[in-house]
Parts: C-alpha cells; structure tokens; sequence
C-alpha cells in the first residue's frame, strides 16, 4: 500500500517522499522548529526586534505573512516549547543540540500565561486596536509595525534568488545604519 501512494505521490503530484520510521517530533516539526530556532538565535546575536525580523522573514523570502514570531504564536509557545524540550532531550547527538532550547525571554512568555493566539497575546498581543511586540530586553509590549527597507524590499523581489543574495551584504539603507527595516 506504502508502495502504490509514493507511486502516486511520486508520478501524479510530482511531489517528492520520503519514507520515516515513528519518532517524536515528525520531520517537519524538526525542520520547521529548527528554523525558528535558528532564527530565534540570529534576532538575539544581531539585537534586533521581533517585528523587525518578521518583516523580512514573511513573503519576501517565500514565507508565509506569519513569518517568523507570529508562526510561533499561531502554534502555541507552550506547544513549541514541549517540541523544543523533546529535540533536546532526544538528540543529544545532533550537532544543533546545543540550539534545541528556548531562551530565557521565551519561558518568561509562557510562564506568564502568554501562550500566543489560543490565551489572547504571547510575543504579539492586540490593545485596543493596536498590535503590540514583545520587547525580549524589557519584557514590556512595544508598539509594531516594522517595515522593511525598500532598497532591500527591491532586492528580495528580484526573481533569481542567486542574485538576491549576492547584493543582500551591500546593501545598506540610506542612513548608513546597519537596519534593513524601519521602526514605527
């Protein structure tokens, strides 16, 4: 049976399968989850906002509009944090492992009891009619709105994504500051 639905997978979709024994955490869940990781880590090393990287993680680069942080609320940061927990505890061998863990900012959100969308407000919440962003520094809500710089918003429509990212390192908006979004 296995068999005949990759065949059809395969030949009639044309979509590509691959075959994997139970475990925890399916594949997508851990390249997924290893994304926003990855993410997670860069937006604190480069001491940027959240709103900020969910302008430039979106569709521009083929993402869905959730990005980045939104996803994260979408999914539940206390769900995100049980997949995380159970990376780290199950692949003590991976060579990420030492990524395979949420940072501080993050635990305080779901120790709180701001778990994202499902309990009305995680690293985004709504105040009236405004969207507000966690502020991982502060742990207080800023107001969101990050727009990213249109000379960098004209590169990631470039159609060749080589030469997307071969003018991406040059580019720097016209304030000479190292931003590629403007804040509200």
């Amino acid at each position: 049976m296995l068999d005949d639905l990759e065949g059809f997978l395969t030949t009639v979709l044309g979509k590509g399968v691959i075959r994997a024994f139970d475990t925890p955490n399916f594949i997508a869940n851990r390249v997924g989850t290893f994304s926003l990781l990855a993410v997670t880590h860069h937006t604190t090393a480069f001491g940027l906002r959240f709103d900020e990287v969910d302008a430039l993680t979106g569709p521009l680069i083929g993402r869905a509009s959730s990005a980045t942080y939104r996803t994260m609320d979408v999914v539940g940061l206390d769900t995100l944090a049980h997949v995380v927990q159970t990376m780290h505890d199950r692949l003590p061998e991976d060579p990420w492992h030492a990524h395979f863990e949420m940072p501080g900012w993050f635990s305080a959100l779901v120790q709180r009891g701001a778990l994202g969308q499902k309990s009305g407000g995680g690293i985004y919440r709504k105040e009236g009619k405004d969207i507000k962003v966690f502020d991982a520094a502060t742990h207080a809500y800023l107001p969101s709105g990050a727009s990213v710089d249109e000379g960098v918003a004209s590169i990631l429509k470039l159609p060749d994504p080589a030469e997307r990212f071969a003018q991406l390192p040059a580019q720097r908006p016209p304030t000479g500051a190292l931003r590629l979004v403007h804040l509200p």
